[in-house]
């Protein structure tokens, strides 16, 4: 019977594990770019349908080869060897990376790859994660404008990304494209210098005349930023673009190409998220699996000892408060692991629940955080709400905000550090605002704020995209706003989510 049992729960067990792989791949072959997977043998263990488009070849085709072998010319062979080597060490350098494809017809295809390297819980390298842009165009174009003028007007109208001439960082021309990228008119946009036509400007990676410099010198490299418009100053969009000199030596006149990657960039960052949660949330199971018993077993025991003390007539000794203590710690570190299960379980659909319930949620999971910082906390329901919405989303845009807060504390070296936490509702709108004292947001700062790639953090801990993205969830995905209000040493974020009234 055990044993039957047994091959049961691995018959259900391994089920459920290709529905979750099914339902994976269903995901990648969504997004519009090509995905690939490779283990530590270069081993192709996953490629999408954009990637079998490519490259010509179906996915039975692919999978298990070697994909460096198989479908990379030999010339760059050793080249991508190196940049493989380079993401054992989480080389940021080796993150993006552009290399030929050969397909089945033997074709060369320019992919722009975005890697990611893959590793276990024990931090061993397992393999890699990548998802690549075919650019095989987009370079050709360039090398022909640059080789014909006369060319490079029939391809200057006709790309679809955005192509703009600037000579000394003044916009000479442009094509239709450019126009609706910058959301401008011609007679608006040529004759200006290239800031001067935008609101803000942050790149990811070094500031805009890094990459002229770089073009004055006859290099150039992919690089992305964030753009805010005069027209929309409070809407962003994600730019890639490549600037290449052009023309006699002592001439600055370079060919900027750009495209808006902003889908493409929030897909990338929302697909990482839900995998990462995925993996999480596996080894949080196992882990609860583990716990459980352990658990079970101790509350037993001290249940056991309390009762006989109550037979002996001993309810007020400081023995059996100690074994309350132990109890209550027992069931708050089996609530805690409930916790974590549930934010890392991916795929959860809209649901009914409390603002006050979400925030003791997280509390749960901060609360160490909080008082290992000596950070007081003080949680204010005025009046609380029901909202319907994705309570995952919602959670995980609260440890953010939170987290923040402790960070600036850390990094301010503030002494009477506290957060008040304050649920509190209108006619229409739930209110959980996060009022902290960290030391305050500068002015120039806050326009900035939900900006992707803005960080005062250092590159190396911060991305510049906690706070986009949670900008990003709770308008994009929750159909709400999230505010900000700074003053002195004081930072206030309020997440403003619309909810259900009580029927009367």
């Amino acid at each position: 019977m055990k044993l039957s049992r047994n091959r049961k729960k691995l018959s259900d067990k391994t089920a459920e594990l290709e529905l979750e792989k099914t339902t994976m791949q269903h995901y990648f072959d969504i997004v519009n770019v090509m995905i690939l997977v490779l283990d530590r043998s270069n081993n192709v263990k996953l490629l999408n349908r954009r990637g079998c488009e490519i490259i010509g070849y179906s996915s039975d085709e692919v999978i298990g080869k070697n994909w460096i072998d198989n479908f990379l010319p030999p010339s760059i062979h050793s080249e991508v060897v190196d940049v493989r080597e380079r993401l054992k060490t989480d080389d940021n350098g080796a993150k993006y990376h552009e290399n030929s494809v050969l397909t089945k017809n033997g074709e060369e295809r320019l992919i722009a790859w975005r890697n990611s390297p893959l590793f276990d819980n024990k931090n061993n390298f397992i393999g890699i994660l990548c998802s690549g842009e075919d650019i095989t165009e987009i370079r050709r174009a360039q090398m022909e404008l640059s080789e014909s003028k006369e060319f490079y007007r029939t391809m200057f109208a006709s790309l679809n990304d955005a192509v703009i001439i600037l000579e000394d960082n003044i916009v000479k021309d442009c094509n239709r494209s450019a126009l609706e990228l910058f959301e401008t008119k011609e007679k608006l946009f040529v004759g200006k210098h290239i800031l001067d036509t935008l609101y803000d400007i942050e790149c990811k990676e070094h500031d805009f005349y890094h990459y002229v410099d770089l073009a004055n010198v006859g290099e150039f490299e992919t690089a992305e930023c964030s753009l805010r418009l005069h027209t929309r100053p409070d809407e962003m969009k994600i730019v890639e673009f490549t600037l290449s000199k052009f023309g006699a030596k002592n001439e600055n006149k370079y060919i900027m190409v750009a495209r808006d990657i902003t889908k493409q960039v929030e897909e990338e960052k929302l697909f990482k998220l839900h995998v990462r949660q995925a993996q999480m949330g596996e080894m949080i199971s196992m882990i609860a699996h583990q716990w459980r018993q352990p658990l079970s077993i101790i509350n037993a025991i001290t249940s056991q000892m309390r009762l006989k003390a109550l037979l002996a007539g001993d309810e007020t000794s400081e023995y059996v408060e100690n074994l309350k203590n132990i109890e209550a710690q027992s069931v708050h570190l089996s609530q805690t692991i409930s916790d974590y299960r549930n934010f890392f379980s991916v795929d959860k659909p809209k649901e009914y629940f409390s603002a006050s319930s979400i925030v003791e949620n997280v509390l749960n999971l901060v609360d160490h955080t909080l008082k290992s910082n000596s950070i007081e906390l003080e949680n204010n329901l005025v009046n609380d709400a029901t909202v319907y919405t994705y309570r995952n989303e919602v959670l995980q845009v609260l440890i953010i905000l939170l987290k923040n807060s402790i960070d600036m504390f850390v990094e301010n070296n503030v002494a009477d550090s506290k957060i008040v936490i304050t649920i509190d509702r209108d006619d229409m709108h739930c209110k959980i605002s996060i009022h902290d004292n960290a030391g305050g947001i500068a002015q120039h700062v806050m326009k900035k704020l939900f900006t992707p790639y803005f960080t005062t953090k250092d590159k190396n801990n911060g991305t510049g995209l906690g706070l986009y993205m949670s900008w990003l969830i709770i308008h994009e995905h929750c159909n709400g706003e999230i505010d900000v209000f700074s003053e002195e040493d004081e930072t206030i974020f309020t997440i403003i989510l619309p909810y259900k009234k009580e029927d009367t």
